[in-house]
């Protein structure tokens, strides 16, 4: 067989055996609790994030032939195995277009979108590659160019931490995420000995904006139908597992080339200079890894490994934020009012069982979002998520405890008494209030209703909150720095900042979890992008009208740096969201709707208004520089000065519509531009260009006589009279000199209006016959009714002296008021000269007394 064949037919099956791992992986979701196949009718395996990094693994992370895959790109072939930061010139693929060079769409009507999806998340630095770039679309221009690629270590796989991976590699950042939770279960008993890094089933709410961020992730292309029903639903309560939004994003971040190692855990980090030349400070990270973590990623127990950025995405309990606490500061606590709240997971249940709890249709309530009646529900896949926050005679009454409880049993060795108690009082009330307020309960099924441990049943003390003053924080030298000409760099910090619960308590009272943490993890990929930016970057909004022309000084940039971390974890921290963050849509009278419609006006299409996705770049995401913002695109900026978002959307616009032009059979004009035709003169038609112009002169013969029939008040001079009136007193006064004449060239004068351009006689628009007619009409006028005296038996006589009386009232109060005006200015010049005259004798005694003082130290001098 030929070698050609041979090789086809291996890279077939090859493609065959990646396409359905990857479809495998595609369709895992969150399963805690029994659910069985709507096909096979058989349990579903248990499902965790866990079970997704060991797919990847299969599909790519241990696979060198994929890993090695060239491919072709505008700039030229891909660089396997190497990054921009090993080299800036280098050309990575991701992840995701190598598998898509050996899978294609894999035979599934899903993939396309998918893979649309990835391309079309926005590149910066680095990694725009190139405009050319499909990822580009021809159009859109790097948003920042200057962006140093750096080594960065997240801290944390929870929704924040995975959030930031994503953006640092869409940054041209090679990204490591240590994660050190790894699920254990029990074989015998069923029961937790650890807990995985997605075993919370918790619902925090979540905003419009985060919503369509976790669309363009591939969110709807990730998630089951019934997964997606209370993220894409109704924004007043929508809500996503804590779970899901992780498996989720997960997915997105190993296709686009983060390097997730589970089963390490960070331990401390100390900085460290490399090069004492450069003087460049870096984080040494020490960390432990478990057995499969050590064969999985060649580790050892423990060990150490340089970064050059830290983020700490790790939760309340923060390591990151205890081990920095030198550049951090300790985490400023509070007390609040007293406040507690419950939190539990109910299983679902049967339609019988639903119409016996008084749901006649056998369908669960709808969801309910408390504000401050503190009671929330939310449904799940398979799941409900029902919260209370009791009053404090409520809990007395009931026996709870101002104590927090989230626990788990070591399989069934290990058990806290204490713990079991409260976890069974917690029950206790929370089927109480379940039955109370209608929430669907099924005291039958396993555990009372309640899924399993520990995402049954959890207290939770609110009467005190942490909140961290910094942050981040940065402090190192340019990339030029050399020690022999510029002496030793004094303070070194290379980046470390804290995101999401690491940085302040997440009330989900109010529903901010998500919310400060999104902001916060794009937050600090900014800091990440900008280190070693002085030439476009200054702390502040970037002005059309201050464009920065030369390099910031370095210490100045640092400070602008320090300035605005501490600026931008304020305005996260305190939810300070511009309009378009906290709608999640574009502001209808806003430079990119506008700019949108005006660039469709002349095509038969809708408009689009585009949802608002949050951006790396924090001025369009908080509200102290939305104002800022809007003075780039006021008065002729705002059709002159073209908004980026309105470029990419535009750009994205016009690649869907030839999408579906070469799906629906038909050619897009972009695809195949009609031949130019030549320009022929066009015909000019005597008579119809004769006729038009008697029709004009008619109605402007019209409008004059209506204009002249109208009487002027008393008192107006000719002078101050307007428009056709004006020109009737021009006519009249030229009379019979003009009449007859016809136009000499010193009669036209060109109008400034080019596009209009009709010529326009200097003394008369009008020609001989409609200056004879309007002389006839005015002497008439003149004789009947001349306009400065009509008689008092003439209808508009009351209309006369009924305006010269209020003309005259509003003289009077005029000069009233100029009279005033006057007495002030004159008082205050007479202030000001009384003024003049102290001080010039204050001035005089001061000379005088300073003299005396001279003469009496002369004298004592001597």
């Amino acid at each position: 067989m030929p070698a050609g064949v041979a090789s086809a037919t291996w890279l077939n099956k090859i493609a065959k055996e990646k396409t359905k791992l990857l479809q495998e992986m595609f369709e895992m979701e969150p399963i805690h609790v029994e659910v069985k196949d709507p096909k096979t009718k058989k349990p579903r395996p248990h499902c965790q994030g866990e079970d997704i990094v060991y797919k990847w693994d299969a599909i790519y992370a241990t696979d060198p032939m994929m890993k090695g895959i060239v491919v072709d790109t505008v700039t030229g072939p891909s660089t396997p195995g190497k990054d921009y930061v090993d080299d800036i010139n280098a050309n990575p693929a991701m992840p995701y277009q190598q598998l898509r060079a050996l899978v294609g769409d894999g035979g599934k009507w899903k993939w396309p979108e998918i893979w649309k999806n990835l391309d079309l998340l926005p590149r910066r630095g680095p990694a725009w590659r190139h405009i050319d770039d499909p990822c580009n679309l021809g159009k859109i221009e790097n948003p920042n160019p200057h962006i140093v690629p750096l080594k960065c270590l997240v801290v944390g796989g929870g929704p924040v931490g995975l959030r930031l991976a994503i953006e640092l590699v869409l940054g041209g950042h090679r990204v490591t995420l240590f994660e050190k939770r790894r699920e254990i279960i029990d074989k015998e008993s069923g029961l937790f000995e650890k807990v995985g890094f997605t075993n919370r089933v918790n619902r925090p709410h979540i905003n419009n904006f985060c919503r369509n961020d976790l669309d363009r992730l591939n969110g709807r292309n990730f998630m089951t139908p019934k997964m997606c029903y209370p993220v894409f639903t109704n924004a007043h309560t929508s809500s996503i597992g804590i779970d899901e939004s992780q498996m989720l994003l997960l997915k997105t971040a190993l296709l686009l080339g983060v390097n997730f190692e589970l089963g390490v855990g960070y331990e401390n980090a100390e900085v460290d200079i490399e090069n004492e030349k450069n003087q460049r400070p870096t984080w040494l990270v020490s960390y432990t890894a478990d057995k499969i973590a050590q064969e999985r990623y060649g580790k050892s127990d423990a060990g150490e490994e340089r970064f050059d950025c830290l983020f700490g995405c790790d939760g309340g309990q923060s390591k990151v934020r205890v081990t920095q606490v030198e550049w951090l500061g300790e985490p400023k606590t509070r007390l609040y009012k007293k406040m507690f709240g419950i939190v539990s997971n109910l299983r679902k249940c049967s339609k019988a069982k639903l119409r016996s709890l008084g749901h006649e249709t056998g369908l669960e309530p709808e969801d309910r979002a408390g504000g401050t009646t503190g009671i929330f529900f939310y449904k799940a896949s398979y799941h409900n998520y029902f919260i209370v926050h009791p009053p404090a005679d409520e809990m007395e009454a009931n026996g709870i405890p101002w104590k927090g409880v989230f626990s788990f049993h070591r399989a069934r060795a290990d058990q806290n008494q204490e713990k079991v108690n409260m976890k069974n009082t917690l029950r206790t009330f929370m089927t109480k209030k379940a039955i109370e307020l209608g929430i669907p309960i099924d005291e039958t099924l396993p555990n009372g209703g309640f899924v399993e441990e520990p995402n049954d049943v959890m207290g939770f003390d609110f009467s005190e909150f942490y909140n961290c003053e910094k942050s981040a924080a940065c402090m190192v030298p340019p990339l030029e720095w050399d020690t022999d000409e510029d002496d030793e760099w004094e303070i070194h910090c290379p980046l470390v900042a804290l995101c999401g619960d690491a940085v302040s308590d997440p009330n989900w009272l109010l529903g901010v979890g998500l919310q400060r943490g999104w902001n916060s993890a794009l937050d600090a990929c900014f800091y990440a992008d900008n280190i070693y930016n002085n030439k476009h970057f200054n702390g502040k909004v970037p002005m059309k009208d201050e464009p920065i022309e030369e390099p910031i000084e370095w210490a100045e940039h640092m400070d602008n740096m320090m300035n605005l971390m501490q600026k931008l974890g304020n305005n996260a921290r305190d939810s300070k969201l511009s309009e378009e963050m906290d709608t999640g849509m574009l502001e209808e009278k806003g430079p990119v709707v506008v700019q949108i419609r005006r660039q469709l006006a002349g095509q038969k299409v809708e408009a689009p208004v585009p949802q608002y996705l949050p951006q790396v770049e924090p001025w369009g995401r908080y509200k102290e520089f939305t104002l800022a913002i809007k003075n780039n695109y006021k008065g002729q900026d705002l059709f002159k000065n073209i908004h980026p978002l309105a470029t990419r959307e535009l750009a994205i616009f016009e690649h869907n519509a030839k999408t579906v032009d070469k799906a629906t059979g038909q050619v897009a004009k972009a695809d195949k531009p009609a031949p130019e035709e030549k320009r022929k003169a066009p015909q000019v038609n005597a008579e119809e260009v004769q006729e038009i112009a008697k029709q004009k002169s008619f109605r402007l013969r019209e409008s004059i006589v209506q204009q002249a029939m109208n009487p002027t008040p008393a008192g107006i001079d000719k002078k101050d009279r307007g428009g056709l009136d004006s020109l009737i007193f021009q006519a009249a006064k030229r009379g019979a000199q003009k009449s007859e004449a016809a136009p000499t060239a010193d009669d036209i004068n060109f109008s400034p209006k080019g596009r209009r351009g009709s010529a326009v006689k200097r003394d008369s628009m009008l020609s001989p016959m409609d200056m004879s007619a309007i002389n006839n009409l005015t002497a008439q006028l003149s004789r009947a009714a001349p306009s400065s005296a009509l008689s008092p038996d003439d209808p508009m006589y009351e209309v006369r002296q009924q305006t010269i009386k209020y003309e005259k009232e509003g003289m009077l109060s005029k000069l009233h008021v100029a009279k005033k005006e006057f007495a002030r200015a004159q008082a205050e010049q007479e202030a000001a000269q009384a003024r003049m005259e102290h001080a010039k004798k204050e001035m005089a005694m001061l000379e005088k007394i300073c003299a005396a003082f001279d003469k009496a130290e002369a004298k004592m001098g001597k």
